[in-house]
């Protein structure tokens, strides 16, 4: 009896190896068909899908038959080949992450791949196979203001000047370290305390989320 078998698999490192990308990087995805039948293949179509609102596809090896927004399907993956049981061939497929998936009902976006209709040498036709990746789309953002605290235009010489520094989560990922850099004038300025001691001159922090409190996706913490 005829047999195929997909899988769609991420990278061995690099960008994506975890499952996990962020908006901007690129990831090269394998999808590998197999014949888990007992007789040669001679037909393979393959479609593969994805979310076209949050995933770009750059390039397909080797080249599609067709391609559309969120598809592309090849009517012959053989071409005018044979593959034999047990044996595999594979596509590859680079895409570009759009937009974060902390949208969608699962927090994940699916890469789908199926074939329906493969044939073998007697015409026989395979059980349709299919197998989806998901993956998560992320989009983590920082936001630091500075402001003085009070009203006052202008400081007397020998007075104390106060100012808060706020970073703000824009994000859709938590924040586990934030690295913060303040400069000042030391000819004008003297450094007298912070809310959270830096530990250097000039002033500059890594600090971990646990001494600012609720640093998830759009929370605010002060220092």
């Amino acid at each position: 009896l005829p047999g195929v078998t997909l899988s769609v698999l991420l990278p061995l490192d690099g960008p994506g190896s975890d499952g996990v990308l962020t908006v901007g990087q690129t990831i090269v995805l394998t999808v590998l068909v197999q014949n888990s039948g007992e007789t040669p293949l001679t037909s393979i179509p393959l479609s593969i899908g994805y979310g076209d609102g949050y995933l770009h596809l750059l390039a397909a090896a080797p080249a599609p038959t067709t391609v559309m927004p969120g598809q592309v399907g090849w009517a012959n993956l053989l071409g005018s080949a044979s593959l034999l049981p047990g044996d595999s061939i594979s596509v590859q497929l680079a895409f570009d992450v759009l937009d974060s998936s902390a949208d969608l009902p699962s927090g994940l976006a699916t890469i789908g791949a199926e074939t329906a209709d493969a044939r073998d040498i007697y015409g026989q036709v395979a059980s349709a196979g299919e197998s989806a990746l998901p993956l998560r789309l992320t989009k983590p953002g920082v936001g630091v203001s500075k402001a003085i605290n009070g009203s006052a235009n202008s400081i007397d010489l020998g007075s104390t000047i106060s100012y808060t520094i706020s970073i703000h989560n824009p994000g859709d990922t938590p924040l586990t370290h934030v690295g913060v850099r303040d400069l000042f004038v030391p000819d004008y300025l003297l450094f007298t305390g912070a809310s959270i001691p830096p530990p250097s001159l000039p002033l500059r922090w890594v600090i971990p989320m646990v001494k600012i409190p609720w640093m998830r996706p759009s929370s605010l913490g002060r220092m």
